[in-house]
């Protein structure tokens, strides 16, 4: 009797310590676990050695409790202090290795245990296969597979038979491996599936993101007769509100009817999302008013819903609703609601209301929320706002590093480099300590290898080089800022290595279109038993550019297909795409036909080849034929297809104005992007009045719809005045211009004769606090050099915080058009010195300038330097620059021989023959040559669209050259024939502001309203001009008519009456702006040199070419234009 007490004593201590050990691990208290294995010790219980003593079972628990603390020699020990092991033993010390993630001496035991004789059982697998799993240990998982299989484990047939339990868990294995097709396959070899076999294949493909195969297989399971659980339909339901499978899910919804689930608020929850993510809120709101209880989850998903699908009204509508219930927004809430607003890209009303929501409530006092609120200003181009939150964030939290984080990624994407890395060293001096998410985001800011050098040094400093995050963001800026030698060392020598390593070194050759080496890669990283994953597969495809990289995509889409993600659509829409760029498109075909399923992704890949070879007639028929299926196109679709018909030319407007249709049918045409493609789309036909209609149609006027109306109507003729009125409309409106909108605005004020626009548009830029972006410095400085401003562009390029090559072209056009040559040699040879490399647009300036100027062999040197020291190859543009500079130097031969050179490889372009043609009319050459350049140039424009020149420029400029030489008869004979083809010759127009209102004059104007008093002060100044030795050029009349009446035609040009004008309407002394629509004649010219000495003021015209500054009788272009 009293040795059974004593026994009972025994069993319910160690029932006791068992627990608290299990507490420990739990918790991870290695001390406690200690404390609690020293009093174990001292009481002796672990000194039994029988068999059956409880001393093994405490053995047992020691290991675990060590093994779930990280300690696994302390559990080694323990194990080998157990004298009598069994099956519970073993798998202890597996699970603590597998645990700390030595899989090698995890392995080792299980060898060691079938050495000592102790068989596995389908527990210890079980166990063994979900640490497998969870590590996504898929070599190992297939070693216990095969073991499994040879222990006869899996013959068992027998309903409820252990076979199934595993058959379950190697399912699950695979599926937690990204293996779908492993995992497929061990499903299939399970004789009598169960709930949680279907539950585990679903859950497989679920998590692989193939949603549409997971869809098929919950259809599957109710066709075998399994009844689905609770977590079956959470997961099908999500899946069909990720596909839009609106059918599918209602069929879900009427199955859930009949059970007891339909008053479960989960599966509440998730029916609301799923009726709103496709698209039906009045169901989602219906089932959301239906919900017997609500929570603040069931509140988050509604407005959610209705706020992605841009429902304004009813989303702050649902807020009210929620505060007058009582429940106050959850941080997830707000951060959706930000979200939503951030993947906007644009300030829009929605997050102006957001921020007034959440700072009027003062809910902006978390710092997760106001790093959310912060984030979504700098996404949506404000990092002036960004940073005001930023400051009042950290006024009262400075220690929150993720507001720092935040802040350096906002500049980060902005591309605003040295103030990501200026505030990262703020955060250190103030004694923030950064993290791994501070260094990741500021390796993203660094634009030069020699900041990202400059940063690794600081990393490792810090000892954050070993984190392998920051290890893989290090590779992918190497990569990134053009160091490819430098990434593939850093990642070669890396001590450990994780998925998103190879997937960064993956990208950074990819970026440098290195396709073999991505190959190579992949090919490493499987034979270490890394698992490719979707987006491996995705970076690798974009290595393959051109024809020359088919071979390797030919080899990717191989081991796609061994992997089983063909099947997914997005991969195989990549693949289709890949082959497309490369020249495959049988192939791209093949894969279509062959993959072919009725989802949008797919469909829409196969237009994308289609539009990239300009196949735009396949175009049409596949997408016609993607209607007949019963598809419906999305915005990505519809912005492809739209985009393709505009680049095709006036012979598609049909086809844009039908789809153009089709769009406001489906309401496709209210999504900004889609209204964008559109608006360019007619902006290409030259039809801005339908552009205009979409404008207006569109309820939601974002930013981003009236920046591309304004690019529409800067790119359409004489446009600029109605972008500006727009403009100004939108500032009248609230909305406050991004970037790029004032940029597109300063396009707008470049070349008009009001300067007053160009300083408005200005004073907007610094309100806004954007004048210090590097794309908006770039466009004041091209906006002043087109007003002939030559000096204020100069100090806001002196200015610049950042300068990149465009910055340092945009200066160089100003002093182009200026005609200030030895300005354009000096920013050359600096930009040079600092470290900036010239590119085509620059040594178009040089060469251009130096034509203008006679500096024959400057352009000589330059246009061979071009090409042998930089690697440029000279466009059509360049080519035109050289012959216009041989041929104002009077080397005509040479120039036609030039273009005989260069026409071997391809065509002489419009613009190449005509500054021939310019030169035989300025210099008096009437010969065969100035016939062969002007008929040269007319066969030429007869192949080039009617949008690049002026298709009468030719006519013209020949019917003149032949009136100076006394042709007549054949002048006229050329008028004769651009009468029967429909040219015209576009007429002089001048253009002048006074008193911010426009004034034109055309030649011979009388319409103006002043006309008498103009030409009175025109006879005034020609008066003076003839007593300062002023002879009237009449060789510049190409009619055939009297000299006296060719003076009088001289008199009346379209400048000269604008000249006269601005004498006659502004004060003494003030300068004049003019703008002339055509090339100055030399008369004019001349004239407008005296009247500046007369009247003792700068005269500033701009002409086709370029400015013409007028001061005491001389010009800037030197006469010489």
């Amino acid at each position: 009797m009293r040795a059974a007490i004593s026994r009972s004593g025994v069993d319910d201590a160690c029932r006791s310590y068992a627990r608290l050990l299990k507490e420990c691990g739990r918790l991870g208290d290695l001390a406690q676990g200690k404390r609690l294995h020293a009093q174990i010790r001292e009481s002796g219980l672990l000194l039994d050695d029988r068999e059956e003593s409880g001393a093994r079972f405490l053995g047992n628990c020691l290991v675990q409790m060590y093994g779930k603390c990280g300690r696994t020699d302390e559990a080694q020990r323990a194990f080998d202090s157990i004298a009598h092991k069994n099956i519970f033993s073993w798998t202890s010390i597996l699970v603590a290795y597998f645990h700390a993630g030595l899989h090698a001496q995890a392995l080792e035991r299980f060898h060691q245990m079938i050495k000592a004789g102790v068989e596995p059982d389908r527990l210890v697998y079980a166990r063994l296969l979900k640490e497998c799993g969870r590590l996504g240990d898929l070599a190992q998982g297939k070693r216990l597979h095969a073991q499994i299989r040879e222990s006869g484990l899996l013959l068992d047939d027998r309903e409820e038979s252990g076979a199934r339990f595993l058959g379950n868990c190697l399912v699950q294995m695979y599926g937690k491996c990204g293996r779908t097709d492993e995992a497929q396959r061990a499903f299939d070899s399970i004789a009598h599936k169960n709930i949680f076999s279907w539950t585990s294949i679903l859950v497989a493909y679920f998590h692989a993101g193939l949603h549409a195969q997971a869809l098929e297989r919950f259809h599957q399971m109710i066709k075998a007769g399994v009844e689905p659980d609770r977590l079956v339909f959470l997961a099908a339901l999500n899946v069909c509100g990720i596909l839009k499978r609106l059918e599918d899910g209602a069929g879900i919804h009427r199955q859930i009817q009949d059970k007891p689930l339909d008053s479960d608020l989960e599966i509440g929850n998730a029916l609301v999302s799923m009726y709103g993510k496709c698209g039906r809120l009045d169901l989602a709101k219906e089932l959301f008013d239906c919900l017997e209880r609500r929570n603040v989850i069931s509140w988050t998903i509604l407005v959610s819903v209705f706020a992605e699908n841009g429902r304004r009204r009813e989303t702050w509508g649902l807020l009210r609703s929620m505060a007058v219930e009582g429940i106050k927004p959850d941080k997830v809430l707000l951060l959706t609601l930000l979200n939503v607003c951030s993947s906007r890209g644009v300030l829009d009303e929605d997050s102006w209301m957001a921020h007034d929501y959440i700072v009027g409530g003062g809910l902006d006092r978390e710092a997760v929320v106001a790093t959310a609120l912060l984030s979504m200003f700098a996404r949506c181009g404000r990092v002036d706002k960004a940073r005001e939150i930023f400051e009042k964030v950290a006024d009262h939290s400075a220690q929150v590093i993720e507001c720092w984080n935040a802040m350096i990624t906002a500049y980060a994407h902005r591309g605003c480099s040295k103030e990501a890395l200026f505030l990262l060293d703020s955060l250190q001096l103030q004694g923030v300590k950064p993290n791994c998410i501070t260094f990741i985001s500021s390796l993203g800011a660094c634009s030069s290898l020699q900041d990202g050098r400059a940063l690794h040094l600081l990393i490792h400093e810090s000892g954050f080089d070993q984190e392998v995050s920051v290890a893989n963001a290090l590779v992918t800026m190497y990569g990134k800022c053009g160091s490819l030698l430098d990434s593939a060392k850093l990642f070669s020598e890396m001590a450990e290595k994780d998925l998103a390593s190879w997937n960064s070194a993956i990208a950074a050759h990819s970026y440098h279109g290195r396709s073999d080496e991505c190959i190579k890669l992949l090919d490493q990283m499987r034979g270490e038993g890394f698992l490719y994953e979707k987006v491996t597969f995705l970076t690798a495809l974009n290595s393959c550019t051109d024809p020359a990289s088919l071979q390797d995509g030919v080899l990717m889409h191989e081991k796609i297909v061994q992997c089983g993600y063909e099947a997914d659509t997005v991969v195989a829409s990549a693949v289709i795409n890949m082959y497309g760029r490369c020249g495959g498109l049988d192939r791209a075909r093949e894969i279509f036909t062959r993959v072919k399923t009725f989802d949008v992704i797919l469909w829409t890949g196969m237009l994308t080849v289609y539009c990239q070879l300009g196949r735009t007639k396949q175009v049409m028929e596949h997408f016609r034929s993607m209607l007949h299926e019963g598809l419906k196109p999305t915005g990505v679709t519809l912005v492809n297809l739209i985009t393709c018909v505009a680049d095709s030319g006036l012979e598609h407007f049909r086809d844009g104005v039908w789809i153009s249709s089709l769009a406001w049918e489906s309401g496709l045409e209210s999504e900004t992007m889609v209204a964008n493609s559109l608006i360019e789309m007619f902006s290409e036909f030259r039809s801005l009045s339908q552009a205009r209609a979409i404008f207006d149609r569109n309820p939601e006027k974002s930013v981003a719809l009236h920046t591309t109306m304004l690019a529409a109507y800067v790119k359409g003729e004489r446009g600029k005045e109605a972008a500006l009125t727009l403009f100004a409309r939108m500032l009248l409106e609230g909305l406050e211009p991004s970037s790029v909108t004032l940029v597109t605005a300063m396009s707008a004020c470049g070349g008009l004769a009001d300067p007053s626009s160009s300083k408005r548009v200005h004073e907007r830029a610094r309100e806004l606090g954007l004048e210090s972006e590097t794309c908006v410095a770039n466009g004041l400085v091209d906006m002043y050099g087109k007003a002939g401003d030559v000096d204020t562009a100069r100090y806001i390029f002196d200015r610049a915080l950042r300068r990149n090559v465009t910055t340092w072209n945009a200066m160089a056009g100003a002093y182009r058009q200026c005609g200030v040559t030895r300005g354009v040699l000096w920013l050359v040879r600096t930009m040079q010195r600092d470290g900036y490399r010239p590119d085509s647009v620059t040594f178009v300036s040089l060469l251009s300038v130096c034509g203008h100027s006679g500096l024959l062999e400057e352009a000589r040197y330059n246009f061979v330097a071009m090409r042998r020291e930089f690697g440029i190859d000279p466009s059509p543009k360049h080519y035109s620059c050289v012959i216009d500079l041989l041929a104002r130097a009077g080397e005509l031969q040479q120039a036609e021989d030039f273009i005989a050179r260069i026409s071997v490889s391809s065509p002489a372009s419009s613009p190449m023959w005509m500054a021939l043609l310019g030169a035989c009319r300025s210099l008096g050459n009437s010969s065969s040559r100035a016939r062969r350049a002007a008929r040269n140039a007319m066969d030429v424009e007869k192949m080039e669209p009617r949008s690049q020149h002026d298709p009468s420029a030719a006519h013209v400029a020949l019917a003149n050259i032949c009136a100076a030489s006394g042709n007549w008869d054949e002048a006229l004979s050329i008028r004769k024939a651009m009468a029967e083809k429909g040219l015209r010759k576009e007429p002089g127009r001048s253009l002048i502001a006074v008193k911010n209102r426009l004034h034109e004059f055309v030649a011979g104007d009388r319409d103006h309203p002043r006309r008498e008093e103009i030409y009175a002060e025109l006879r005034r100044l020609e008066r003076a001009m003839v007593d300062r030795g002023y002879v009237v050029d009449t060789g510049m009349v190409t009619h055939n008519v009297g000299e006296a009446d060719k003076r009088d035609l001289l008199g009346c040009h379209s400048e000269k009456l604008a000249v006269a004008f601005g004498v006659l309407s502004t004060p003494p002394g003030s300068s004049l702006r003019i703008i002339k629509n055509l090339r100055a004649c030399g008369d004019c010219h001349t004239a407008i040199k005296l009247i500046s000495a007369i009247e003792g003021r700068e005269i500033v015209v701009r002409d086709s070419n370029r400015f013409h500054h007028f001061r005491n009788g001389s010009c800037s272009c030197g006469d010489y234009w």
